[in-house]
């Protein structure tokens, strides 16, 4: 039962991650776009000034996304200590192991920081293995264009998403309890 939790736990990250990051990425690109239009004289809406709205979105979508991306790894830490996973809820505890109600992000800035740090490395060892395994067997290095905005994302939610679950699994601070 506790091996389909951290699956429920990953898919509750990934999802919340997610979704929280693309809907205010929107709601930032469209801003953007908006105090752009209004600064150059809100010009009347023909197809034109449409088409340049869109692109300025466009543009500003990836920035706006890169940014909550990493507000949200945060803020997700706060947040699944207040759900429940139909009869379980993760318990947050302080280090003298007094249970902590309502985690503020003062509580969970340091379990934040290590899935952080253990994230950034798993990566740089990937991207070892990744470019060693392309010199041994092929004899040349990759091209560096593989690392983009689309292949970081992916990795990082599988990756990220991963050290969040088998963190929290393994960390002291934080304990299961059945509702």
């Amino acid at each position: 039962m506790l091996n389909n939790f951290y699956l429920k736990l990953y898919a509750y990250w990934l999802f919340w991650v997610s979704s929280r990051s693309f809907v205010v990425a929107v709601f930032i690109s469209s801003f953007c776009s908006l105090m752009f239009y209004i600064s150059k004289g809100s010009n009347s809406l023909d197809a034109d000034v449409y088409k340049a709205l869109y692109e300025i979105g466009l543009f500003c979508f990836p920035i706006a996304f890169s940014f909550t991306f990493i507000i949200s790894f945060l803020l997700v830490f706060r947040a699944v200590f207040s759900y429940k996973f139909k009869n379980l809820q993760l318990e947050l505890y302080n280090c003298k192991h007094e249970l902590i109600q309502k985690p503020n992000l003062s509580d969970v800035t340091s379990l934040w920081r290590k899935w952080l740090l253990i994230t950034f490395w798993i990566l740089i060892v990937f991207f070892v293995i990744v470019l060693g395994f392309s010199k041994l067997v092929f004899g040349i290095l990759p091209s560096m264009s593989f690392i983009n905005g689309v292949n970081m994302y992916i990795l990082i939610s599988i990756i990220g998403g991963l050290v969040f679950a088998f963190g929290l699994k393994r960390c002291k601070k934080v304990g299961i309890k059945y509702v």
